[in-house]
């Protein structure tokens, strides 16, 4: 696939994340998410994880 192709269906699939995103309640953001059998974490964690993670690779490919 054209390079131009994969940033516009990754650009797409994130302004649709950023909407529920924005939807949260601090309850739902409060509930637990099983990563494995051996780390539960926040929901909010995971999205905040997310994130960095985003930006470690927009930051290394600028």
């Amino acid at each position: 696939m054209p390079i131009e192709e994969i940033l516009l269906i990754w650009t797409s699939l994130n302004k649709k994340i950023v909407v529920v995103l924005e939807n949260l309640s601090e309850q739902a953001l409060s509930r637990p998410c099983e990563i494995s059998q051996q780390q539960e974490v926040t929901l909010k964690w995971l999205i905040q994880d997310y994130l960095d993670h985003l930006e470690h690779h927009v930051k290394k490919h600028l």
